[in-house]
């Protein structure tokens, strides 16, 4: 990523009347946390066209980075203003308005999203049906793993109220939910469905757009998810030690500098002589398991936490409880009702909203923010008293 960066930087310097080198530019400083040299490439790309979209798009995204949700939206306010069909503007302003806990209005705008969905966004439709009540539903898989467990808390918005409810998730989330809602087929995407002459057919995504208000009104709420394997149920009485599970890095493509945290930061304030550790991060690195192996610290991790996203559910509610960033494994430990601390990056996700402590969707999660970008310091303090 370094050398990306210098390489975006010597196009600037080698045209610094181009826009385009810029634009380039400035994703590649958001990512490596180059905050301050992001918005001043933004301010000269403005000063060469005012009226550049683009630019304004790009300046819009390095003040949600800063934290400045509200310039960011006066922003994509007005290129919705003079380009009104421009599905992308006002997904960026309903992530925005999610984040300062206008969750109404950014509803109305996620239906907006970006990328190919496979089927209409019609979250009022699905409204209406729910209320009409006896209809077959089709829900076709949509965004990634996180997102995915996120949209399902929604489910028991919809529960007895189709006559057949048939539900597309990643593979790996199949044996969790099928045995937690029995009444509902859930199918990979590589199953053949004849869901496409079926006239109720939703991305995956409506679901939440419709259920998340009820959900915060306390319409209904969502039960956490059970392991039916009796086999696998979790034993903590023969424990001497209190596990804790953890997971700090993420391999996501966007964010993952400034939301992956190091090891060391989330373990310096336990006991090796009190607590073991559960390495819930896939692929944990060897450096990082000889650093905890060095501060006597004894540790267990599931065989494979990218495929079996069952065991990986049964390892978590060993844990007495868990501490995560923002990946999948904290919307897994939510969705389970376990005991969760979440350490967020100062401009975090719209799922999480702004100056709350408690997470709106899973009730059991705990929220801890940077202070400032890019600094964890003191975040470990945080790590074990909020369960003492």
């Amino acid at each position: 990523m370094d050398y990306d960066l210098r390489k975006a930087l010597q196009k600037v310097n080698d045209d610094p009347t181009s826009i385009s080198s810029y634009h380039e530019f400035i994703p590649v400083a958001i990512e490596t946390l180059q905050l301050d040299a992001a918005m001043q490439a933004a301010e000269a790309a403005l000063e060469i066209d005012s009226l550049n979209h683009d630019s304004w798009l790009l300046t819009a995204r390095v003040l949600e980075e800063r934290g400045d949700f509200t310039g960011a939206i006066k922003i994509y306010e007005q290129l919705i203003y003079q380009n009104p069909d421009k599905a992308q503007y006002r997904f960026q302003l309903g992530l925005d308005l999610f984040s300062v806990g206008e969750f109404s209005a950014g509803l109305d705008n996620f239906k907006y999203r970006a990328g190919t969905l496979g089927c209409a966004s019609r979250p009022d439709y699905l409204s209406e049906l729910r209320a009409k009540g006896g209809e077959s539903v089709f829900f076709s898989e949509e965004q990634g793993l996180g997102d995915q467990i996120m949209f399902l808390q929604c489910l028991p918005f919809i529960e007895g109220r189709f006559s057949e409810v048939t539900v597309q998730i990643d593979q790996r989330l199949i044996p969790l939910y099928s045995s937690n809602f029995p009444d509902i087929t859930f199918i990979s995407r590589s199953e053949s469905c004849n869901h496409k002459t079926t006239p109720a057919t939703f991305p995956l995504g409506d679901l939440f757009i419709a259920g998340l208000l009820p959900l915060l009104g306390n319409g209904f709420q969502p039960r956490p998810l059970v392991l039916r394997n009796v086999d696998l149920e979790p034993d903590k009485s023969t424990e001497p030690k209190v596990r804790i599970g953890l997971s700090w890095r993420t391999s996501a493509e966007f964010g993952p500098l400034k939301r992956s945290i190091p090891l060391k930061a989330l373990i310096e304030k336990l006991d090796p002589d009190l607590h073991k550790l559960v390495f819930l991060q896939y692929l944990p690195q060897p450096e990082d398991e000889e650093l905890a192996s060095n501060l006597g610290f004894e540790f267990e991790k599931p065989d494979d936490a990218f495929q079996n996203i069952y065991e990986v559910a049964h390892w978590i509610l060993k844990c007495e409880s868990v501490i995560t960033i923002d990946n999948y494994i904290v919307h897994l430990s939510g969705a389970l009702g376990a005991k969760t601390l979440a350490l967020l990056p100062f401009s975090c996700s719209y799922r999480w909203a702004l100056d709350d402590q408690i997470c709106p969707i899973y009730k059991n999660v705990k929220l801890k923010r940077q202070t400032s970008v890019n600094d964890w310091t003191g975040i470990a303090d945080h790590a074990i008293y909020p369960w003492k």
